[in-house]
């Protein structure tokens, strides 16, 4: 008796058996993500406002820099309004436009979670000695790969 192949079988059987590389890059971002107690996309909103020079964006911008969609960055200013870390008022110039800036909860979490981002990498520095400019090279190329999969 001959047996067909099954292809649902065999994508199940080929889904199943993760390869080392796939088993680094899971654990990786697993693991990376835990490192911060803080949520890493609303640390990066608030960096981008800290960086901006009148320390106020436009929830518009945020979506932009971010490269998220401006419903997911509302949900994330909301969830930052509700701790009180940012403060939103309308634009003067266009009362349709939200401005967003940080108080002073908002400051105080961004140093903290900067401070939290700074001690990884100085760990991560420390570890790899020599190696670490080449990790970080990699990392940079990585992103910007993932970026430009993203954009496709």
């Amino acid at each position: 008796m001959t047996t067909k192949n099954n292809p649902i079988q065999e994508k199940k059987e080929t889904s199943s058996s993760y390869t080392e590389k796939e088993k680094l890059a899971s654990r990786y971002l697993l693991l990376s993500h835990r490192c911060f107690p803080k949520n890493m996309s609303e640390l990066c909103l608030l960096g981008l406002i800290v960086q901006s020079p009148e320390k106020e964006l436009r929830s518009g911008e945020i979506a932009a820099q971010l490269g998220l969609k401006t419903s997911q960055v509302a949900a994330m200013l909301k969830n930052l309004e509700s701790k009180e870390e940012i403060y939103r008022h309308e634009e003067k110039s266009d009362r349709r436009k939200i401005v967003v800036g940080l108080t002073e909860k908002g400051w105080e979490s961004f140093l903290q979670g900067k401070e939290e981002v700074d001690h990884h990498i100085r760990r991560i520095e420390e570890e790899l000695g020599d190696q670490s400019p080449l990790f970080f090279t990699m990392l940079k190329k990585v992103i910007a790969l993932e970026e430009g999969l993203k954009n496709a």
